[in-house]
C-alpha cells in the first residue's frame, strides 16, 4: 500500500502538542505579501489555494529537530541547480491524482442485464483506470528517477517516495498484472481504433474521461472535450455509422425495459442515455468477440477486477498537498536567491534542553525589502518582468541571544528597526518549516514559536482605550508563551507617555523573569533604552541589552546597521518629534498659523 509523508520523518509528531503561530504574526511580518508577489511570477505560477495551504503549514512549525532536518534534505534536492524544475515536474505528475479519482467515480453503475454483464462493465471501466494509473506512476517515476543517484538512504524523504513509486511501478509492470491487461486490450487491437486511444495520455486523461459538466473535471490536459459535444460528432470520432454503436444487453433483458415495435424486449443503449458511451462500445465488442470466436472472457474479467480492487490511491492526495507546500516555498526562495546579493543558509538546528532556547543569526536581511524593490522596478518600467541585475545595498545585521533574553531596539524613524525584527521573525518561521532562511549563518532551536505585537497606525479607540487594548493584547501573547517562544514587540505602549511606557516595560520584565522567553522590543521611547543602559546587571534588567539603529556621525545619514552601542537621545529626537506631529512646522500647519 502506497504511503509516503514528505513533511515528517515518522509519526512521533502526532504525539507532540502543536505549536500554532497566530495568523496576525504572518500579517505583522508581511509574509503574505511576499507570497502574493512571488506566486504569479514566471511559467510555474502558484495557485491561490496552494499559497493558502503553504501559509497554514508555516503556522505549524516542526517541534522536533529530526523533522526539520528531514525537510531540509528535501528542500536541498528541489533547490539544487542541477535539478531545476524538479518540484514543478513532480507537482504536475501528482496533480493527475484528481483525474484518477474522477475515473473511479464513474464506476459501478448497474446498466441492467445478467450478473456476468455487470462484471464485464466493471472490467471495461477498470481497464481505463489501470492504464491511467500506470501512466500516473510512470510520470512520477520519471520525475524522480533523474535524481535517484543522489537520494541515498532512507533518511531522505524523496528517497522514500521514489522507492515506493518504484515498487508500485514494478508491480504494475509485472507479468501477473501487465499480461492480463495487455491480453484484455489485445482482443481489440484492430477494433475501430479504440486501443490506440488507450495508449496516449490524451486518450486516458481527456477523451475517455467525460462529464456533462466540465467544471467537475480537473486535468493537466488543456484540450478538454465535453462528452455531449463529442457525441454530436461521434461519427467523425470513430469513423463508423451510428447504428454500429447501439449496445444490446448481454443475456436476459433488463426488467422493466421497454419493448420494441416488434415485441423484442432487448434494451438499446444509445449515446444520449449513458455518459460512458465509448466504454459501452467496447463492452459490445467483448460480446461480439465471445460470440464470434467462442471465447469465455469471464476468467480474464475477474482478474482485471481483482487487480483493480488491490490498488489503493488514497495516499497520493496527501503527497500532492505536501508538494504544494514545497513547490510554493521553493518559488519564494528562488526569487530571493536569484535577485538578491545576500546569502541564504540552512540553519543549524538545536534541541532545547533546560530553559534556554537557541537563536543566533548572522547577517540576516529582510526579504520584504527585496520584494518591495522588485515591485518598484516593475512599476517604474511598467513591466511584469524582473530586473536583469540583482538587488544590491540590502543591509544585513546580526542577532544573538547567547547571553541576553531581550533586546530593546531604538533609533531614528526609517532607520531599519522594523525591517531588522521582521527579518529575524521571518527567518525563524522559515526555519521551523525546514526551509532555508534569510541569513549567512543561523543557529535556531527546534520548536521555537513566534509571537508578535505590532501597534496599529490608526485606531478607533481613544488614547486611554488604545493603551488598554495594547496591554490586553500583550497579556494574551504572554499567556501563550513558554521558554521556547520568541516575541517581537514593535512600538508597543505607543498609546501613552514615556514615563508610563517605562513602568509598563518593567512590568513586562517581571513576566520575563518567570517565563524566560526571547524578545526584541522596538520602541521610540529612548528613556527605556537609557534605563536598560543604566541598570544593566540589576536583577530586573539582567537579561536585557540595547541595540541601536546607527546614524553616521559625520554625515547624519542612516546606515541601517543595528548595533550594540550606547543609546543617544540627540541622534533621533527630531524624528520622534516629527513622528508625533510636534515639530514647529507641523504645529503651525495644524493651528493655521501663518
Amino acid at each position: 500500500m502506497f504511503r509516503a509523508n514528505l513533511l515528517y520523518k515518522d509519526e512521533e509528531y502526532v504525539y507532540k502538542k502543536a505549536r500554532i503561530i497566530d495568523e496576525n504574526v504572518l500579517d505583522d511580518l508581511k509574509i503574505s505579501g511576499v507570497f502574493d508577489f512571488c506566486a504569479p511570477l514566471g511559467f510555474d505560477r502558484i495557485k491561490r489555494d496552494d499559497v493558502k495551504y503553504t501559509l497554514n503549514e508555516l503556522r505549524n512549525p516542526c517541534a522536533l529537530k529530526k523533522d526539520i532536518l528531514f525537510r531540509q534534505e528535501i528542500f536541498r534536492s528541489f533547490l539544487d541547480l542541477k535539478y531545476e524544475g524538479l518540484a514543478n515536474d513532480l507537482y504536475k505528475a501528482l496533480e493527475d491524482i484528481n483525474i484518477l479519482y474522477k475515473i473511479k467515480e464513474n464506476y459501478d453503475f448497474d446498466y441492467g442485464g445478467d450478473p456476468n454483464g455487470m462484471e464485464y462493465l466493471k472490467a471495461v471501466n477498470y481497464i481505463f483506470f489501470l492504464k491511467s494509473y500506470k501512466l500516473f506512476l510512470n510520470n512520477i517515476y520519471a520525475s524522480l528517477e533523474k535524481i535517484s543517484g543522489d537520494l541515498r538512504g532512507e533518511e531522505h524523504g524523496l528517497y522514500r517516495l521514489f522507492e515506493q513509486i518504484k515498487t508500485e511501478k514494478n508491480k504494475m509492470d509485472s507479468d501477473e498484472i501487465a499480461k492480463p491487461i495487455e491480453e484484455f486490450l489485445g482482443y481489440f487491437a484492430d477494433k475501430k481504433n479504440i486501443s490506440g486511444e488507450l495508449r496516449t495520455q490524451n486518450g486516458v486523461f481527456a477523451k475517455l474521461n467525460f462529464d456533462t459538466d466540465l467544471n467537475h473535471i480537473k486535468t493537466s490536459n488543456t484540450n478538454k472535450i465535453k462528452f455531449m459535444d463529442l457525441v454530436r460528432s461521434v461519427e467523425d470520432y470513430l469513423g463508423i455509422y451510428k447504428p454500429e454503436y447501439e449496445i444490446k444487453a448481454k443475456g436476459s433483458p433488463a426488467s422493466g425495459s421497454e419493448s420494441g415495435s416488434d415485441g423484442d424486449e432487448t434494451e438499446i443503449y444509445l449515446p444520449d442515455k449513458y455518459t460512458n458511451f465509448e466504454k459501452h462500445f467496447i463492452l459490445q465488442l467483448i460480446y461480439d468477440e465471445e460470440e464470434n470466436n467462442n471465447i469465455d472472457f469471464f476468467p480474464l474479467v475477474k482478474k482485471i477486477v481483482e487487480i483493480h480492487d488491490n490498488i489503493d490511491i488514497s495516499g497520493f492526495p496527501q503527497v500532492f498537498d505536501q508538494m504544494k507546500f514545497y513547490r510554493t516555498i521553493c518559488k519564494i526562495i528562488k526569487i530571493i536567491r536569484d535577485y538578491s546579493e545576500n546569502n541564504l543558509c540552512y540553519p543549524d538546528i538545536f534541541e532545547s534542553y533546560g530553559n534556554n532556547a537557541r537563536l543566533n543569526i548572522k547577517n540576516i536581511f529582510d526579504p520584504v525589502i527585496i520584494i518591495q524593490k522588485l515591485a518598484d522596478f516593475q512599476e517604474k518600467h511598467n513591466t511584469r518582468n524582473l530586473p536583469d541585475d540583482k538587488i544590491t545595498g540590502i543591509i544585513a545585521n546580526n542577532l544573538s541571544f547567547d547571553e541576553k533574553n531581550l533586546f530593546v531596539v531604538t533609533g531614528p524613524n526609517n532607520g531599519g528597526k522594523t525591517a531588522f525584527v521582521r527579518a529575524a521573525g521571518i527567518s525563524v518561521i522559515f526555519s521551523g518549516c525546514g526551509a532555508p532562511v534569510f541569513s549567512e549563518t543561523a543557529e535556531i532551536s527546534a520548536g521555537l514559536n513566534i509571537h508578535s505585537h505590532f501597534t496599529a497606525n490608526e485606531t478607533h479607540l481613544k488614547e486611554s482605550g488604545r493603551l488598554q487594548d495594547e496591554i490586553n493584547r500583550l497579556n494574551k501573547v504572554i499567556e501563550n508563551c513558554d521558554n521556547l517562544s520568541f516575541i517581537i514587540l514593535n512600538e508597543t505602549f505607543a498609546g501613552t507617555n514615556s514615563i508610563k511606557a517605562l513602568s509598563l516595560f518593567e512590568d513586562f520584565l517581571q513576566r520575563l523573569e518567570k517565563i524566560n522567553f526571547l524578545c526584541v522590543y522596538v520602541t521610540h521611547f529612548h528613556n527605556i533604552a537609557f534605563s536598560v543602559e543604566d541598570k544593566t546587571g540589576q536583577d530586573l534588567y539582567d537579561k536585557c541589552d540595547n541595540l541601536i539603529a546607527v546614524i553616521d556621525s559625520s554625515s547624519g545619514v542612516r546606515t541601517y546597521k543595528i548595533l550594540p552601542v550606547k543609546p543617544s537621545d540627540t541622534s533621533y529626537s527630531k524624528d520622534i518629534v516629527i513622528k508625533h506631529n510636534l515639530s514647529w512646522e507641523q504645529l503651525k500647519a495644524n493651528l493655521g498659523i501663518i
